[in-house]
């Protein structure tokens, strides 16, 4: 037997006056047998590096055992190859590079003859949806932990919800944050499914942040150590991470529980700790605010690579730097961002990552473009010079082979197609990245999948 259920997208929001009734959940019908269940990611997507992606949907696995008392617990197995939905008896979540109209994702699943769930698998629809992972960044898009969320929810043996509140409702809005939070329709819902007991509940962990001092202030390039203590009443504290303006900078899986951040940039650093306990409940501490003061660095000449260069300085003054791996943005890991090169070109940051492909900072994450280096006059075989305009060119012809114009309107197009609503007076090929100036006089980059403001004029 096989059934599956989606996730839609609405882009606006919603304004139905449904009232959040007990009831308001719907039950598939069948259920695991088990309260535990095994999962597998293949983390392979087209908008975030694998391990943010990976950890996203861990979270977003997460909510239902952290937030809830129901007798059910996922664990994660590991990474998978799978990129089909079978009933192989192993439960994948993976992504396609295709669209399916407004579906954000689907959930399928297997049951035998006596009504039990023996195969789930996860599908995000790649093609058609930008996804991004965190909670700040997001534009034109969904994030992962929320689609995660709801599609686990499925899994479970969840229906959609005619509870808008829920995170089981059926449309969802761009950037949306409320599906990783569970309303009480869905407590009410994956507890009838799987009723509490003793041993079900579960009591978050506790967590406070001892150092540094509130409001203390260190002279660039800041070093500052971080130090948190973490309890569970009834467990075990299995990770605390620390977060330095809302992005995880360091984790630790046992005590003590200390990170030093160095070569910050001046600047003010908001820091808190997030304790994870060994059934998946956290806790976070009361934040503490750092300022670090000195003269912001002269920005790096254009086209600087780390390395041989120690670090790069963007235009905003961040630092970045590698270390092992890992790429950091002054001193913390850059949304999960690893790689051997860092390259300052066109007043974009690019990392070479480990993979041997090419990815472009948003701001907020990475979008790859391919395994050619950005910069310099001329790109690979075809793709237009660095610099080129429309107009007076016709086209640009980018780093992907994608051919770039204007067209009736002021619409800006994308092999024929309107890019992502775009509209402008002319675009821009620059060190490997797309610009259009937009009608309203402002610069935009492309990200891969929308458009984001840009705060200077692209060389």
């Amino acid at each position: 037997m096989r059934a599956f259920t989606r996730l839609t997208l609405t882009t606006t929001a919603v304004v139905l006056a449904l009232a959040a009734l007990p009831t308001a959940y719907v039950l598939n019908g069948p259920k695991w047998g088990t309260r535990t269940v095994n999962f597998y990611i293949n983390p392979a997507n087209s908008d975030v590096p694998e391990a943010a992606a990976e950890a996203a949907i861990q979270t977003g696995a997460a909510t239902w055992g952290s937030q809830s008392a129901a007798d059910f617990r996922f664990y994660y197995m590991g990474r998978t190859s799978g990129t089909a939905a079978m009933n192989n008896g192993k439960n994948e979540v993976f992504f396609r590079n295709v669209a399916s109209g407004s579906t954000v994702a689907e959930t399928y699943w297997w049951a035998d003859s006596s009504g039990r769930v023996i195969d789930a698998d996860i599908m995000f629809y790649d093609g058609g949806i930008t996804f991004f992972t965190g909670s700040s960044g997001c534009s034109g898009g969904l994030y992962i932990e929320d689609v995660a969320a709801h599609e686990f929810g499925h899994a479970l043996g969840l229906g959609h919800s005619s509870d808008p509140d829920a995170t089981m409702y059926y449309v969802t809005n761009w950037c949306s944050t409320s599906g990783r939070s569970l309303a009480p329709d869905d407590l009410a819902g994956v507890e009838a499914l799987y009723p509490p007991n003793s041993t079900s509940r579960n009591a978050p962990p506790s967590v406070s942040l001892t150092a540094p001092a509130d409001g203390s202030t260190v002279t660039a390039p800041g070093i500052v150590t971080l130090t948190a203590t973490a309890a569970d009443s009834d467990g075990t504290v299995v990770r605390v991470d620390f977060l330095v303006n809302g992005a995880v900078a360091a984790s630790r899986t046992s005590a003590p529980y200390t990170a030093t951040l160095t070569n910050l940039a001046a600047g003010t650093y908001v820091v808190t700790a997030v304790a994870t306990d060994d059934r998946g409940a956290t806790a976070t501490a009361a934040s503490r605010t750092v300022i670090v003061t000195g003269v912001v660095a002269t920005v790096s000449p254009d086209g600087t690579m780390v390395p041989a260069a120690a670090q790069i300085v963007d235009a905003q003054g961040a630092v970045w730097t590698i270390s092992g791996q890992a790429i950091l943005r002054n001193g913390i890991i850059a949304a999960a961002g690893a790689g051997s090169k860092i390259l300052w070109s066109g007043g974009i940051i690019y990392v070479l990552g480990v993979d041997a492909n090419w990815y472009r900072w948003t701001g907020s994450t990475w979008v790859g473009i391919g395994p050619t280096q950005p910069g310099g006059t001329q790109g690979a075989s075809g793709t237009s010079p660095d610099g080129t305009v429309v107009p007076t060119a016709a086209q640009i012809v980018d780093a992907q082979g994608a051919v770039w114009t204007i067209g009736s309107g002021q619409a800006i197009l994308r092999n024929g197609i309107v890019a992502a609503a775009g509209a402008g007076s002319k675009i821009l090929w620059s060190g490997g990245a797309i610009y259009v100036l937009g009608t309203d006089s402002r610069w935009y980059l492309w990200t891969g999948g929308g458009w984001t403001g840009v705060a200077f004029a692209p060389a």
